[in-house]
């Protein structure tokens, strides 16, 4: 998937610049596109790739985009079947244009996603600021092992049916800022007010928990007003795993 993402990154902004005729950059955003007009594009691989991706973007960001409203220009409507038909097609055109080792078999119109992950990014394009969110679910060959047959665990499945089981188990994940030893006399007088330092500066990451393990680690983001994380760390799939084991 580290492999996708870098290509994606330095591909659709490629073919976006050619399109457009300006120039174009990707970067990680602070929030996600909103929900109001949300329009989702999944992408399938069976080849070389292997699984999805989905782009998010929201009317009118992506009207402007596809160059449909000008800039400063009257405010597109809510997008109809028509406009949303329109923004695939605009995806499987650039998808076209961008220096990827395989095509995909499959571009076409979906739900914004539930229970996926998506991660937020701000497409500059001249003028034009475009928020757009992308869910990946891709194994490459950079991904495993050379010659292995069974996808992943990274968005995949594990490879092993019992393990699959687990999959859709949910579990309550945390976030914890830092820590520190309390003897309990100043935990009892701990009063409104005072104010407890922990063993971590404001510079340093966050740990994504699960019982009482660490399965990433990442940077407070606001994400429509809400408190979120934008993982830079992630445990390997097997320490993931028996973080859900301790919780039985």
């Amino acid at each position: 998937m580290k492999e996708f993402l870098e290509i994606w990154a330095e591909a659709f902004p490629e073919a976006v610049a050619q399109r457009r005729g300006v120039e174009v950059s990707w970067a990680p955003a602070e929030e996600l596109p909103g929900t109001a007009g949300a329009l989702a594009v999944e992408v399938r691989w069976d080849g070389a790739w292997q699984g999805r991706c989905i782009l998010l973007g929201a009317w009118p960001q992506v009207a402007r985009l596809m160059g449909e409203t000008p800039a400063g220009g009257k405010k597109a409507a809510a997008p109809d079947a028509e406009a949303a038909e329109r923004w695939r097609q605009w995806v499987e055109e650039t998808l076209q244009e961008m220096r990827i080792p395989a095509q995909p078999e499959c571009v076409e119109l979906v739900e914004r996603p539930r229970g996926l992950p998506l991660a937020p990014y701000a497409l500059r394009a001249g003028e034009e600021t475009v928020l757009l969110a992308l869910a990946v679910e891709v194994k490459t060959e950079a991904d495993t092992p050379e010659g292995a047959g069974a996808a992943s665990s990274e968005g995949m499945g594990t490879g092993h049916p019992n393990l699959d089981l687990l999959l859709d188990i949910e579990v309550d994940v945390s976030l914890r800022f830092g820590s520190r030893e309390l003897a309990i006399r100043e935990l009892l007088t701990t009063g409104p007010g005072d104010v407890l330092e922990l063993d971590r500066t404001i510079h340093d990451p966050v740990d994504l928990v699960v019982g009482d393990k660490i399965v990433a680690r990442g940077e407070v983001v606001l994400v429509n007003g809400n408190f979120g994380l934008r993982v830079t760390d992630v445990a390997e799939p097997r320490k993931c795993l028996e973080s859900v084991r301790c919780l039985f």
